[in-house]
């Protein structure tokens, strides 16, 4: 036990060395609301994109007993922004065998505040002495596949409109007809699948996802959620 705590003390002094410079691809930590544009998503949202569907996801580290808290007040925050802004999607917490707590929470927001809702709910865990450790934008361009089924979409009603005026002057028992109601049939099919991408494609840009993942440390009792043997041990 005395080894033990003397080196717990020594790696104890060693993360008192100097903090690694802005260069750094260390992230850095800070004290409880101490501001720091570094803990900042990159300025690129929808409108910087347009036709380009995003996605945001965003891990943050912080102690095990105010993941709770943490996750309440992102959740009360969307649901203050009303259901046509902000939809809660998916919600998990769970506490693992070692008493460490891991969460997640999913939402759905109008792209325009997208950014806007990542930004202050990295605030708010930064007030609970919590940080920022990992977030990721992935886009997937919808433009393309919008073009194809559009004119996929217009080929196709000019062509159902031509089949059914030669339709028209066939009668019932026309060889012909039979050819011309299997094309029609294949047409308004090929019309349905370009709507069905079009719909699909303006689902995606109107509600951006985003996924918000909470990961505690462990706590021992009397160490405010902290578990500096651990953090020892990692450091180690």
């Amino acid at each position: 036990m005395i080894t033990g705590g003397l080196i717990a003390v020594a790696l104890a002094g060693c993360s008192k060395r100097e903090k690694p410079s802005r260069g750094s691809t260390d992230l850095k930590t800070f004290d409880v609301g101490e501001a720091s544009s570094d803990r900042l998503p990159p300025s690129i949202g929808p409108t910087a994109a347009p036709g380009v569907a995003f996605s945001y996801k965003y891990d943050f580290s912080l102690a095990d007993e105010k993941i709770s808290t943490v996750q309440e007040a992102h959740a009360a925050h969307c649901e203050a922004l009303g259901v046509a802004r902000c939809r809660i999607t998916g919600l998990n917490y769970t506490i693992a065998d070692n008493d460490t707590v891991t969460a997640d929470l999913a939402l759905k927001l109008l792209p325009k505040i997208a950014r806007g809702f990542g930004r202050e709910a990295s605030a708010i865990v930064t007030e609970a002495g919590g940080k920022l450790s990992h977030t990721e934008f992935s886009g997937e361009d919808t433009a393309p596949s919008t073009d194809v089924a559009t004119n996929s979409q217009s080929n196709a009603a000019v062509r159902i409109a031509a089949i059914e005026r030669q339709l028209a002057t066939k009668g019932p028992r026309d060889a012909e007809r039979a050819q011309l109601e299997a094309q029609l049939d294949a047409l308004r099919s090929q019309g349905e699948q370009a709507a069905t991408t079009l719909a699909d494609n303006r689902s995606k840009l109107a509600a951006t996802p985003m996924t918000f993942s909470y990961y505690g440390k462990g706590g021992i009792s009397g160490f405010t959620g902290q578990n500096p043997l651990l953090e020892a041990g990692r450091s180690f």
